[in-house]
């Protein structure tokens, strides 16, 4: 069987009732190794085209990204998706919710898969009309808020996007405040 016909229903799906693309998702019962190897191949994709629209369409040096390099990228890419995926279980789990960690990392990998391919499509259109790119670039952001607030709502069973929200917002800020901590210790 080809596994581009499975794959573009999975996508449609995705966008059109993400809380049944979650379900099949997780009903595929993937082997622990397949979503860590996922995980890992996603961040690797997002890094190529972090590098890709850097060649293509340079920052100036003036600029952080400019001073990022590929292995940097990568790795800070894994640590923080790392440190979500955890956050996002535990905050879920805090409000009553049943998604376990290695759900959560099944439907972030697939959720940064599709914004790879978004991103690789807006890096092609930015050569071609910048101004529209921009626009839809912002467009595909809040579509990617929307369908993580389904995707966190349906891997714990929250019963609620506000919930779902609530799971994002406390796991972001759990995070943030992380950061400052260490960095706090740093300096």
């Amino acid at each position: 069987m080809n596994p581009m016909t499975e794959f573009k229903p999975l996508v449609a799906l995705t966008l059109k009732e993400p809380i049944e693309a979650v379900q099949q998702l997780l009903g595929q019962d993937f082997p622990k190794a397949a979503i860590w190897s996922g995980f890992l191949l996603v961040q690797v994709l997002f890094t190529m085209v972090f590098v890709v629209q850097d060649m293509v369409l340079p920052m100036p040096d003036i600029s952080m990204m400019a001073l990022v390099s590929p292995q940097a990228h990568l790795g800070a890419s894994i640590l923080l998706q790392l440190a979500f995926a955890t956050m996002i279980t535990f905050c879920g789990r805090w409000l009553q919710g049943s998604g376990t960690f290695l759900q959560v990392l099944t439907c972030m990998a697939w959720l940064q898969f599709l914004q790879v391919i978004a991103f690789g499509i807006l890096t092609v259109l930015m050569l071609i009309t910048p101004a529209f790119a921009n626009l839809l670039s912002l467009g595909v952001s809040v579509f990617a808020f929307y369908l993580s607030l389904h995707f966190v709502n349906a891997v714990h069973n929250l019963g609620s996007l506000w919930r779902a929200f609530g799971v994002i917002l406390l796991a972001g800020l759990s995070i943030i405040s992380l950061i400052f901590a260490l960095l706090a210790r740093v300096y």
